[in-house]
C-alpha cells in the first residue's frame, strides 16, 4: 500500500520527519564541533628557577636571556660531599648545579588552612601546586572561592617523590599519618581540588618528562567532553634528594657543563631543574561569551607512544612525527601554519637529532628556505624541569603568540653536526626576533617522556577581536578592551578593594596595588572594577575611595591625607582619597540593623540622581508611584525628579516612604539586607514594608493617607527638642496646665515635646529658666501629640482595609520600643501616629536582637547620632547611607565600601551592573551564591558599560597574592650523605638522650593526692621535673655556645596524648627520650610495665627506629620539640602594683573554696598539691597567693612537682 503524499496526515508526518532529521544533523554537527572545539587559556601561574613567580616575570627573564642554573642549595644536599668529577666514583656525582626555586622550603600554610605540623610532612610539590593554582586563577580573573562546588577539573603532571624519600630515609618508622597524604602523588591533584572545593575530574599524571603536557591534553579532552566547565592543568617537580642527580650522572644523562645546550654541537646532556606551572582552561566559546581574558588558544593536541623503539629510553623519530601530524589533524591546520615550535630539546647528543629529524619531516616540509620553522627550548634558560617541563614550554609558547616576539635560545653557538641543516627549513632562534609572518600567530609545543609517551600541542594567538586590542605593556595590560589613558582626575568616585588573610599580606598587597595603579595607561575604573569582581575577599580588608590614580596610590600605601574622610571623598574633592580598613568577623557576615529615619531627614532634591542612574531604585519608585497617584493624586516620582519642596507633610510622608523603600530595594540587589529593622515615626512604615508586614503598594497607600490626613489638620502646632531625660521632661509637663505631649524619647537626654505653638514656646522658656536647653524643630506639625487626634479614626479605618502579614525578620516598633511579631495592625497604626516615639528603647531592642552594625536608611543621617549616645551600642559601627549634599551614587559607593571592610558580602557585580547594562550578550550564572564574607563574586567575566559612571569597565589582571611563607623543612644536616635530622613534630636519630623513672603509688605516695575522677593520674609537672633532672648535667643536649657553655632551651609544641593512670599495685617505667638541640630537637615520653620491658634496639634496624624503641610496646604519653630559649622581660612594677591592688578591692576566694571548685569537676587535690592560699579576681586579671614550700618538698628538683602542676593549671 502506497501513502498519498497529498494526504494532509501524510504531509504532517513528512514535515515532522524532516524536522527530526534536521535536529539530528544539528546534534551530530554539534558533537563533531565539540570534539575539536578550541580551548582557551585564560590564566597562567608559575614558579620557576631564577626568581620567576609569574608569567610576566618569566617573559622578562626570557627577554633578557636569563640563565637560572645555580649551585645546589645547602638545604637540599651537601654538593661538596656528594661531588666527584670522576663519573665512575661509586656514590658520587659529577654535577653540583641545577635549576632551583628560591626558598622552596617555605610555604604559606596558614593561607590554605594547614597546620604547621601537617605542613612539615607535605611534599613541597603539593605546596607549589596550591600556591601556583591560586595564582593562575587570579591571573584568569576568576575568584577561587567562586568555584566552590563547581565542575572544575584538576590535571597534574607529577613524577618525583624526593621529599617522601628524604623523610623515610631520615625518620624511618617514626613517620606520622600526614606522610601518606603529604607525599602520595595522587594527593597532589586531590589536595588542590579539596582545598578549592572543586568537583570536576581530578588526577595526577606520570608519563615522566611529558607528564604536564599530557595532563593538559587530558584537561582539554575533558572540557570537550563536558566533564568539566573549567580546568586547571599543571605540572610540578622538585629536586630535594640527591638520588635523582646521582642516577642521571651514573647514566651519563646529566650535563657535565651544567647547561642544556639544545641542538648545539656542545650538547652533552640535561641540566635538571624544578618548578611549577599551571594554566586555567575553558572552552573557547564559553570564554568569548563570558568576556574572559584570553592569553592563547589551544587548537589541538595529541599523545602517542614510542612502542618498540631502539631501546626502552631511546626516542622514536617515527612516533614523534606521528604525534605531530595527529595534533595538526585535530587542529585542522597544515604544518605550514605553524611559525614556531617550542621543542622538547633536552640537549642530549642522541635525542636532539632525532627530534630535529621529526620536525624537519613535518614542519620543515613545504616551506621556502628563507621562511623556515623556528625552534627553541626553554630548557636552555631554566633547565629540564622534568614533569613540569611541558607546562613550562607551553607557558613560554603562549607568551610568544600573545606578544609576537620570539626570545633567543641560550647556549647555541655551533649547531649540532648530527643534523643536515642545509637540507631542511628548520632554524634555531639564536637571537630574539619579531614574529616572522603575517596572519594568525601559531606555535607548537612538544614533550617526550623517557618511557616513550609523547605529547604535542598546537597554540594560536587569541581571537583577533581580543589580540589586536591587548597591548603588551604591563602586568595589567591583558584586558577585554584597550586601556584608557590615565586621567589626572575623574568625575567618578572609584573604590579599590584589597584583602588578605593576614595584616602583613594585606600591607604587601596594598603596595603592589599602588604600583599597578601608577602604571602608564592603567585605568583606575578598570582596576577598581577588577578588584571587586576578580578577587576573593579575605578577612583583612582595605577599601580606597579615590578619583585619581595618584590619590589612590597614596592611600594604598597608607600615606596620610589631611582632612580625608568617607564623606569628603564622596563629596567631590578630586585629590582626596580615603583608606577604610576592617576585618570580616570569623563568625560570618555581620548582622545589620536598618534604621529608617522619620520626618526632618528629607530634603529637596533627594533621590534625584538615583532615579536617573540606579534602575532598581527607579523601578521601585515607579511601582509605588502608581498607587500614590491613585490614592492622593500626587506623583512621588515627579516630586523626587524635580527636586520640589518637601516641607509639607502631605508630600513629605509618601515621598520619604517611597525613597526609603526604594533605597532598601537597591541595597537588596547589592546584597545588603537587614537582620532587624526599626523605623522612627513615619520611617516605621518603610521598616514594616521591608519586614514584610506591608507590601510596597499598601505601604505607599498608608503613607499617602497618613500624610494627607495630618496635612489637613487645622491646628498644626510645633515641636521642640529638649536636652533632658524623659522622666524629667514628663515631670515638667505634669507641672504645667498645658496640652503638650512627650512626642519622642530618643536617648538619655534627647527628648521631643509637641503641642500648640504658643504653649510650646512658653514651656521652652520655662525650661530655659531651669537651665534645660531646647530647640524648635523645622517641622510642619506637632506629630505624636493631641493635635493628631482628629485624624486618627480615619487613619485606623483606612489601615483596616489593608492586608497585613507577620514580619519575616525581627521588626522593632518604636511604639513601646519592642520586637513585634503580630498585632492589631489598624489599632497599631493609630497608636503609632499619636503616642511617643520610643526610639531609645527601640534601638536597645534592635541591639539586643543581635545586630552587629547599624545602617541608617534615609536621605541624611539623623538617627545614628542618637544611637551613638546609647551605652548599649558598645563598639558597634554606625554607617550612614546618604548625607545632604554631594553625589548620591558616590555616597552609596562610600557606604558600600564601609560595609565591605566590615565583612558585609556586597554583590559588587550587581552594583556595577545596576548602573548600566552589560555589554556581554550573555553571562554565565553564578555556580554558587556568595554565602559569607570570605566569598567573592561568582566569575562571569567581561565588560560593563555603566550609565552612572559613564565609562566602559573591563577586567584587568591585578597583582598576585603575596603569600607569607615560612619554612617547613626537616632540619637535616647536609654535611654527610645521607643526612639525618629531627623529624617535624617527632624524634630523630641525632644527638640522643634517654633516661627513665619508675613510678608507682608505693614509690611516691604523694601521687595519691592527685585524683581525677577517683583515679590516680601522674601530673604533667611530674614529667617536666623528671626531664629537668635528666637534663640538668647536660642541658643543651650537646649544643654548646661560646666557651662551651650549655645553651638554654624551651619546650615547645608539647602535647600530652594520654595520661599515666596508676591502678592499685601498678609499677610503671617512664621513659624520656630527647634528640637534637635547641631549635631543632624533639622529645617523647612513653611508659611500659616493669614486667614487660621494651625490646632492645637492633643495630642498623631497617625500620629506622631510634633509641631502641619498640613502637608496638610502650604507650605514648607526650611529645614535643626543643626550641631556642627566648629572653623574657620581667613584668613592670606598675603591673605588679595593679595586681596587688586587687586584694584591696576584690573579695577573697579562700583556698577551701578554690579547691572545692576543682572537686566539683572531678579533680580532687590533696595537701601535696594544694599551694594556693587565696585568690582575688576581677574582669581583667587575677591574683593568687601561694604558700611557701615546706621542708623536703623540693626533693632536689629545680621546682617542686606539685607547685609546677598548680602553675600549669592556673
Amino acid at each position: 500500500m502506497t501513502a498519498d503524499a497529498t494526504d494532509p496526515q501524510t504531509k504532517a508526518l513528512l514535515a515532522r520527519a524532516i524536522v527530526a532529521l534536521k535536529q539530528s544533523r544539528q546534534q551530530i554537527e554539534a558533537l563533531e564541533r565539540g570534539a575539536s572545539e578550541p580551548i582557551a587559556i585564560i590564566g597562567m601561574g608559575c614558579r620557576f628557577p631564577g626568581d620567576i613567580d609569574s608569567p610576566e616575570a618569566l617573559w622578562a627573564f626570557l627577554q633578557r636571556r636569563g640563565d637560572a642554573i645555580s649551585e645546589v642549595p645547602s638545604t637540599r644536599w651537601n654538593a661538596d660531599a656528594w661531588f666527584d668529577p670522576d663519573p665512575e666514583m661509586p656514590g658520587r656525582m659529577y654535577s653540583r648545579t641545577g635549576g632551583f626555586v628560591r626558598d622552596l622550603e617555605q610555604f604559606d600554610a596558614t593561607f590554605f588552612g594547614i597546620s604547621p605540623r601537617e605542613a612539615r610532612w607535605i611534599d613541597p610539590q603539593h605546596r607549589l601546586l596550591l600556591e601556583t593554582s591560586w595564582a593562575a586563577l587570579e591571573h584568569a580573573c576568576v575568584p577561587p572561592d567562586a568555584l566552590i562546588g563547581s565542575a572544575t577539573g584538576v590535571f597534574v603532571g607529577i613524577t618525583a617523590g624526593d621529599y617522601g624519600e628524604r623523610l623515610l630515609r631520615t625518620y624511618g618508622s617514626m613517620i606520622e599519618p600526614y606522610f601518606l597524604t603529604g607525599n602520595s602523588l595522587n594527593f597532589a591533584a586531590g589536595r588542590v581540588a579539596y582545598t578549592l572545593g572543586l568537583r570536576g575530574p581530578t588526577m595526577a599524571v606520570d608519563t615522566a618528562c611529558s607528564s604536564s603536557l599530557v595532563a593538559l591534553h587530558l584537561a582539554c579532552q575533558s572540557l570537550r567532553a563536558r566533564e568539566c566547565e573549567l580546568a586547571l592543568a599543571a605540572g610540578v617537580n622538585a629536586l630535594i634528594s640527591p638520588t635523582g642527580h646521582l642516577v642521571t650522572c651514573k647514566t651519563r644523562m646529566q650535563s657535565p657543563s651544567g647547561r642544556c645546550h639544545t641542538f648545539s654541537a656542545q650538547a652533552d646532556g640535561i641540566a635538571r631543574g624544578e618548578g611549577c606551572g599551571a594554566v586555567v582552561l575553558k572552552r573557547l566559546s564559553d570564554a568569548e561569551r563570558d568576556g574572559d581574558l584570553i592569553v592563547a588558544v589551544i587548537r589541538g593536541s595529541a599523545i602517542n607512544q614510542d612502542g618498540a623503539s631502539g631501546g626502552l629510553t631511546v626516542p622514536s623519530g617515527e612516533a614523534q612525527r606521528l604525534v605531530i601530524r595527529e595534533a595538526l589533524r585535530r587542529a585542522e591546520l597544515p604544518a605550514t601554519a605553524i611559525g614556531y615550535v617550542e621543542a622538547h630539546g633536552t640537549g642530549t647528543p642522541l635525542g636532539d637529532p632525532i627530534e630535529l629529524g621529526a620536525l624537519a619531516a613535518t614542519y620543515g616540509q613545504g616551506r621556502r628556505a628563507d621562511a623556515p620553522v623556528l625552534v627553541g627550548s626553554v630548557k636552555t634558560n631554566l633547565g629540564h624541569l622534568e614533569s613540569a617541563a611541558g607546562i613550562a614550554g607551553l607557558i613560554k609558547a603562549a607568551l610568544i603568540v600573545r606578544e609576537g616576539v620570539i626570545p633567543a635560545q641560550l647556549h647555541f653557538h655551533v649547531a649540532t653536526p648530527h643534523f643536515a641543516w642545509d637540507d631542511h627549513a628548520v632554524q634555531v632562534v639564536a637571537q630574539e626576533v619579531r614574529w616572522p609572518q603575517a596572519g594568525v600567530r601559531r606555535a607548537a609545543v612538544s614533550a617526550f617522556g623517557g618511557s616513550g609517551t609523547n605529547c604535542h600541542v598546537i597554540l594560536e594567538e587569541p581571537p583577533a577581536s581580543r589580540a589586536r586590542t591587548a597591548q603588551p605593556s604591563s602586568s595589567s595590560r591583558d584586558a577585554v578592551a584597550p586601556p584608557e589613558p590615565a586621567a589626572a582626575t575623574s568625575a567618578t568616585l572609584e573604590v579599590v578593594l584589597v584583602s588578605a588573610r593576614s595584616p602583613q599580606a594585606l600591607d604587601a598587597l596594598c603596595h603592589r596595588m599602588a604600583v599597578a595603579v601608577e602604571e602608564p595607561g592603567a585605568s583606575l575604573a578598570d582596576l577598581a572594577y577588577s578588584s571587586a569582581l576578580a578577587r576573593t575577599h579575605h578577612a583583612h580588608r582595605v577599601a580606597v575611595l579615590a578619583r585619581s590614580p595618584a590619590a589612590a596610590a597614596r592611600a594604598l600605601r597608607g600615606e596620610p591625607e589631611p582632612g580625608a574622610s568617607a564623606s569628603s571623598a564622596a563629596s567631590g574633592a578630586s585629590e582626596v582619597a580615603v583608606r577604610l580598613s576592617g576585618t570580616a568577623p570569623r563568625s560570618g557576615p555581620p548582622r545589620i540593623g536598618f534604621l529608617f529615619s522619620g520626618q526632618g531627614s528629607q530634603h529637596d532634591g533627594m533621590g534625584q540622581a538615583l532615579l536617573a542612574r540606579a534602575p532598581a531604585f527607579a523601578a521601585m519608585v515607579d511601582r509605588c508611584d502608581l498607587v500614590v497617584r491613585a490614592e492622593a493624586g500626587l506623583s512621588v516620582r515627579e516630586l523626587l525628579a524635580s527636586g520640589a519642596s518637601l516641607l509639607d507633610t502631605a508630600r513629605a510622608q509618601p515621598a520619604l516612604f517611597v525613597f526609603q523603600v526604594a533605597l532598601a530595594e537597591l541595597l537588596r540587589t547589592w546584597g545588603v539586607e537587614p537582620t532587624v529593622v526599626l523605623g522612627h515615626s513615619v520611617g516605621e512604615l518603610a521598616a514594616a514594608c521591608v519586614a514584610g508586614v506591608l507590601t510596597p503598594e499598601d505601604g505607599a497607600r498608608l503613607a499617602a493617607q497618613r500624610g494627607r490626613l495630618m496635612g489637613g489638620l487645622v491646628e498644626r502646632g510645633a515641636m521642640a527638642a529638649v536636652r533632658a531625660p524623659a522622666g524629667q521632661v514628663m515631670q515638667a509637663l505634669a507641672e504645667v496646665p498645658r496640652r503638650l505631649s512627650l512626642a519622642a524619647d530618643n536617648g538619655p537626654e534627647r527628648c521631643v515635646v509637641a503641642g500648640l505653638e504658643t504653649e510650646l514656646l512658653s514651656f521652652c522658656g520655662e525650661l530655659e529658666r531651669r537651665g534645660i536647653a531646647s530647640r524648635r524643630l523645622a517641622v510642619s506639625h506637632a506629630f505624636h501629640s493631641a493635635l493628631m487626634d482628629p485624624a486618627l479614626d480615619e487613619l485606623e479605618g483606612f489601615a483596616a482595609g489593608l492586608a497585613h502579614a507577620s514580619p519575616h525578620l525581627p521588626f522593632v516598633t518604636c511604639l513601646g520600643g519592642e520586637l513585634v511579631s503580630s498585632a492589631d495592625w489598624p489599632r497599631h497604626w493609630r497608636r503609632h501616629a499619636r503616642e511617643p516615639v520610643a526610639f531609645a528603647a527601640g534601638a536597645r531592642a534592635a541591639i539586643a536582637a543581635g545586630c552587629d552594625l547599624l545602617l541608617e536608611i534615609g536621605p541624611s543621617p539623623v538617627l545614628l547620632a542618637l544611637a551613638q549616645e546609647l551605652p548599649e551600642l558598645g563598639d558597634r559601627p554606625l554607617v550612614p547611607l546618604l548625607r545632604r549634599g554631594g553625589d548620591d551614587l558616590h555616597q552609596l559607593t562610600s557606604a558600600l565600601a564601609e560595609l565591605h571592610v566590615r565583612g558585609v558580602p556586597v554583590r559588587w557585580r550587581a552594583f556595577y551592573e545596576s548602573q548600566g547594562s552589560s555589554q556581554s550578550e550573555s553571562k554565565i550564572e553564578s555556580q554558587i551564591e556568595s554565602q559569607d564574607s570570605s566569598h567573592a563574586e561568582p566569575h562571569a567575566g567581561g565588560q560593563v558599560q555603566g550609565k552612572g559612571h559613564g565609562k566602559r569597565r573591563t577586567l584587568r589582571r591585578l597583582p598576585s597574592y603575596p603569600f607569607q611563607r615560612e619554612p617547613y623543612w626537616p632540619a637535616e644536616s647536609a654535611d654527610q650523605p645521607p643526612a639525618v635530622a629531627a623529624p617535624p613534630g617527632g624524634m630523630g636519630p641525632t644527638t640522643e638522650r634517654c633516661f627513665t623513672a619508675e613510678v608507682s603509688g608505693q614509690l611516691d605516695a604523694a601521687l595519691g593526692d592527685h585524683l581525677i575522677y577517683g583515679r590516680v593520674v601522674v601530673p604533667a609537672s611530674y614529667h617536666l621535673v623528671n626531664l629537668l633532672r635528666g637534663l640538668d648535667d647536660e642541658r643543651g643536649l650537646g649544643d654548646r655556645g661560646p666557651a662551651g657553655a650549655a645553651r638554654p632551651f624551651a619546650l615547645a609544641e608539647l602535647t600530652f596524648t594520654s595520661a599515666v593512670v596508676l591502678e592499685p599495685g601498678d609499677h610503671r617505667t617512664l621513659r624520656y627520650q630527647v634528640s637534637g638541640g635547641p631549635g631543632h630537637g624533639a622529645l617523647r615520653v612513653d611508659s611500659y610495665d616493669l614486667e614487660e620491658p621494651p625490646s632492645a634496639g637492633r643495630e642498623g634496624a631497617s625500620d629506622g627506629a631510634s633509641f631502641g624503641v619498640d613502637v608496638h610496646g610502650p604507650e605514648l604519653h607526650a611529645q614535643g620539640a626543643l626550641a631556642a630559649a627566648v629572653a623574657v622581660s620581667p613584668a613592670p612594677l606598675s603591673e605588679l602594683s595593679e595586681l596587688e591592688a586587687l586584694s584591696a578591692r576584690e573579695p577573697e576566694v579562700t583556698a577551701e573554696a578554690f579547691y572545692q571548685g576543682f572537686a566539683r569537676v572531678g579533680v580532687a587535690l590533696g595537701p601535696t598539691f594544694r599551694w594556693v592560699e587565696s585568690v582575688y579576681v576581677d574582669e581583667a586579671s587575677a591574683l593568687a597567693r601561694f604558700r611557701p614550700a615546706r621542708e623536703g618538698e623540693h626533693q632536689g628538683a629545680v621546682i617542686p612537682r606539685a607547685c609546677s602542676t598548680r602553675c600549669s593549671r592556673c
